[in-house]
């Protein structure tokens, strides 16, 4: 082999060398340039591959109750069992002012041994009547929260079957939930639900009334102060 043939032969084989080690270079760096793709975010464009379900959700309770027909039903049957107290309440109040004003205007022609027993009568009658108003109102209270017991009572089986529905395990309050996605809130759900199982207070709860608001068959009326009437005053003999 001649010179010019030895040259050509080391030029392909050094050229060989150059494309072996460049095509493995190639080779070597193709598996992070796949690893690298793979870990790229998916563009919006792209859809996730699947979603899978939260084995948990969340449930704003105070509007689930507030936002459903029972209890919009509900808290209107309370706030007009509030307002009649309310008005009976003004209408009591001043009964017990005339009252007031008429004894102490009649103070001036009792004698203090007279007076006393009327006034002592007075007061302890305020505060009977404080007594029975300060009871008809915590009823109020009572009966709106005896209502909203039977609410989420009734909603047991409707969350049940939503639970099974999204696939979720647990239920939790959202206001023990620091931080939370807005898609696992099913509050929306649950009172659609709960409004096509329980679409208005029942026949019997619509007329219901705690027994302190209940009315008892009226007396004849009588003034709000019953004191003795004054003691009539002896008139001297007329001197003939």
């Amino acid at each position: 082999m001649g010179p010019l043939a030895r040259r050509a032969s080391a030029r392909l084989a050094r050229a060989r060398r150059i494309c072996g080690s460049v095509l493995l270079a190639m080779i070597a760096a193709l598996p992070l340039q796949v690893a690298a793709q793979e870990s790229v975010a998916p563009t919006p464009d792209e859809a996730p591959a699947a979603t899978l379900p939260s084995p948990i959700v969340t449930l704003d309770q105070e509007r689930f109750f507030r936002s459903s027909a029972y209890g919009k039903a509900a808290l209107a049957r309370a706030e007009a069992e509030a307002a009649a107290l309310s008005a009976e309440n003004r209408k009591i109040e001043a009964a017990l002012e005339a009252e007031e004003r008429d004894l102490t205007t009649r103070r001036a022609n009792l004698k203090p041994e007279e007076f006393t027993p009327l006034a002592n009568a007075f007061d302890t009658k305020v505060e009977e009547i404080r007594a029975a108003q300060d009871a008809k109102s915590r009823a109020v209270t009572r009966h709106l929260e005896e209502t909203r017991q039977k609410f989420f009572e009734s909603a047991v089986p409707v969350l049940a079957d939503l639970l099974r529905d999204t696939g979720a395990v647990a239920i939790l309050a959202d206001n023990a939930i620091i931080l939370s996605l807005s898609s696992l809130d099913i509050t929306d759900e649950a009172v659609a639900r709960m409004d096509i199982a329980l679409p208005d207070l029942p026949p019997e709860e619509l007329d219901a009334a705690p027994a302190e608001l209940t009315p008892t068959p009226a007396e004849p009326p009588e003034p709000l102060l019953q004191g003795p009437a004054p003691t009539p005053q002896p008139t001297a003999p007329a001197t003939p």
